[in-house]
């Protein structure tokens, strides 16, 4: 699902909350997931998961 399909799938469940809004949360809880995710901060959100952003290892074998 992308983002836009998730804007207008919660659009249309919430038709009392207009589409515009419904962007504008969606959008803002984005930014601000991935801004803690930027800071090196996890994301746990209960029933639906956990976020978390690590960086690949840079050992090499030998």
């Amino acid at each position: 699902m992308t983002k836009s399909e998730l804007i207008e799938r919660l659009a249309s469940q919430q038709s009392h909350i207009p589409a515009k809004a419904v962007e504008d949360a969606v959008k803002e809880m984005l930014e601000h997931m991935a801004s803690t995710l930027a800071q090196g901060e996890r994301i746990e959100i209960r029933g639906f998961g956990s976020f978390s952003f690590a960086l690949p290892s840079t050992s090499h074998r030998a």
